[in-house]
């Protein structure tokens, strides 16, 4: 079970963070900004 399960989160990780980056590249989105800002 565990082999099967570790291809697919690591695919789901991929597609989280090209999300992202795709929101705050294409989208022009400052959300990524609010998270990483240490104020």
């Amino acid at each position: 079970l565990h082999e099967a399960l570790v291809p697919v989160l690591i695919l789901l990780i991929i597609i989280h963070v090209a999300g992202a980056l795709k929101h705050h590249i294409f989208d022009k989105d400052i959300t990524i900004t609010r998270m990483f800002s240490f104020k």
